[in-house]
């Protein structure tokens, strides 16, 4: 197979060389790209069967279904707070005193 692709680029191994490279590196960010998109996707189907779960429980103990819509409301919210918490207010946390933070210094 080498040789047919060698004989093809003209017997140049240096052009060879990178055309096996070039092609490592695309099958290599496709891969990845794809084992992103599936593991993202798969996170989701957990977060919605944990979901249900959890709204199962909640209607087997009897709880409404406006006291159910607040749980998952406020789950919701502290999901992405805490995502949000990561990222600006984590730099934004350095700039102020410790004492803003509520530990009592």
């Amino acid at each position: 197979m080498l040789t047919s692709l060698s004989d093809a680029l003209g017997g140049e191994p240096e052009l060879v060389l990178a055309v096996i490279l070039g092609t490592a590196g695309m099958a290599t960010a496709v891969l990845i790209s794809l084992g992103v998109v599936i593991v993202r996707e798969w996170r989701k189907v957990r977060q919605m069967e944990c979901e249900t779960s959890l709204k199962q429980e909640m209607l087997d103990r009897g709880m409404s279904a406006e006291e159910i819509a607040t749980v998952i409301s406020a789950s919701r919210r502290s999901r992405k707070s805490f995502a949000w918490s990561w990222t600006d207010s984590s730099r934004a946390k350095w700039k102020t005193p410790v004492a803003d933070h509520g530990l009592g210094r």
